[in-house]
């Protein structure tokens, strides 16, 4: 078998392919665009092609899908296909209607793989961001767990064959493996990793709970200008990079890609040019030495390009950012007000350098570009910069948020019992 098929096993006992092809486009592209770039993935070689709901073009990459069913090149079954439930559809009620639009795009009768794209609900909602009068994102209440429920019964119903997530931390990912009456664990999880970014702490976990975790923006950015810093490093510039492809007379698109692949880390590629697509798909033909491994390692600077900036109910500005810790998305947490009367808001956000750029807290003021990096209507939390253990910052949180609340009625919020809850209603 060409290396390019290597597939890993998943712990519900079905096949990924490790190198796959990734579908999404700004906004600027044609979405006719998704359908050639699919079919010239597929002539390439790749069998695994990862989309979503959330791209709005599972119609034009299912075309490519079926036209090259039919012109002989593969079957159905050939076809490791992905897709992903979006924030809007997180009711338990709601996620099957998802993949049945996504079906009835892609005109085909199951998804390979079936994955929560993002453990942030959002107000189900025809558009895709909700928002209020003040253009305001709106969320919503979901137990993630009862989400987690009715993705199981997709695959029960053989809509999806495997079931996922995608942008979950450790915390989300434990508070779904240790969920009461689980009968099927998430298979991966797919998260933003590049050798800037190696996400070795998560990939450890997911190791000994037996997911795989799956690699998107392996190569870097698309560089969106309203999500990425224009200022930030180019990936495919870095010295190390194009010192090493010249060593191995590859591309630094195909070291970086490899070297997902050698850690054991399943591997999306993006490009919508056919030079590129035919390189990538190279990326298992090579193998990199144990010192270049190092090497590359080495290149983890906890770079995160994108980062997801707006308002929620009009309270603050937020940065809902990556944590640097365990690599996947840290929503804002909110905690309900014992009153009932109305909510309080803990606003949770890591990395310290994002949330100095770009935090803004409640009334307008700045927040302190030294000291804080999470704060509520209710209790202002500041956090020392210099907190790298994830539990000692949640430490933090939990004793100020107490001392604040001395002489409240007002009990220790919920957020900050045994695990963080995902959202609640503002």
């Amino acid at each position: 078998m060409n290396s390019k098929y290597q597939c890993v096993e998943l712990n519900d006992g079905h096949y990924m392919p490790v190198l796959g092809f990734g579908t999404y486009a700004p906004d600027e592209v044609p979405k006719s665009v998704a359908t050639e770039a699919t079919k010239l993935a597929i002539d390439a070689g790749f069998r695994h092609i990862d989309s979503a709901y959330h791209y709005q073009n599972e119609e034009e990459v299912g075309l490519a899908i079926r036209s090259n069913i039919a012109d002989g090149m593969v079957k159905r079954e050939d076809i490791f296909y992905t897709s992903k439930v979006w924030c809007t559809f997180l009711q338990p009620e709601l996620v099957q209607s998802c993949l049945e639009r996504s079906l009835k795009k892609l005109k085909v009768n199951y998804v390979d793989l079936y994955l929560i794209h993002f453990p942030v609900p959002l107000k189900p909602w025809e558009e895709l961001l909700p928002r209020d009068e003040r253009g305001k994102l709106i969320p919503d209440t979901v137990d993630l767990c009862a989400t987690w429920d009715a993705m199981e019964k997709c695959k029960d119903a053989g809509l999806a064959k495997s079931i996922g997530v995608s942008n979950f931390n450790r915390r989300q990912l434990e508070m779904i493996l240790n969920k009461p009456g689980l009968k099927y664990k998430p298979v991966c999880n797919q998260v933003v990793c590049h050798p800037y970014l190696n996400q070795s702490k998560l990939l450890n976990f997911c190791r000994s709970k037996d997911l795989v975790l799956v690699a998107c923006s392996t190569l870097g950015s698309h560089r969106e200008k309203q999500w990425v810093d224009p200022s930030s490093p180019v990936l495919l510039d870095d010295p190390v990079l194009c010192a090493m492809a010249k060593k191995y007379k590859r591309t630094p698109a195909l070291i970086a890609l490899h070297y997902q692949l050698q850690r054991g880390v399943v591997a999306l590629a993006k490009s919508f040019s056919e030079k590129r697509i035919k390189e990538n798909a190279q990326a298992s033909e090579f193998q990199l030495t144990s010192e270049d491994m190092k090497v590359l390692d080495g290149l983890n600077k906890n770079v995160r390009y994108i980062t997801l900036a707006d308002n929620f109910g009009g309270l603050s500005k937020i940065l809902t950012g990556r944590s640097s810790l365990d690599g996947a998305l840290v929503p804002p947490y909110l905690a309900a007000d014992p009153s009932g009367a109305r909510c309080q808001k803990l606003i949770f956000i890591w990395p310290p350098r994002s949330a100095a750029r770009n935090l803004q807290v409640l009334k307008g003021q700045e927040a302190s570009k030294k000291k804080t990096i999470g704060t509520s209507p209710c209790f202002p939390i500041k956090i020392r910069r210099d907190t790298k253990d994830k539990e000692a910052l949640w430490e933090q949180l939990t004793s100020q948020t107490q001392e604040s609340l001395k002489g409240s009625q007002s009990p220790l919020p919920e957020v900050f019992k045994d695990k963080p809850i995902s959202s609640a209603r503002l």
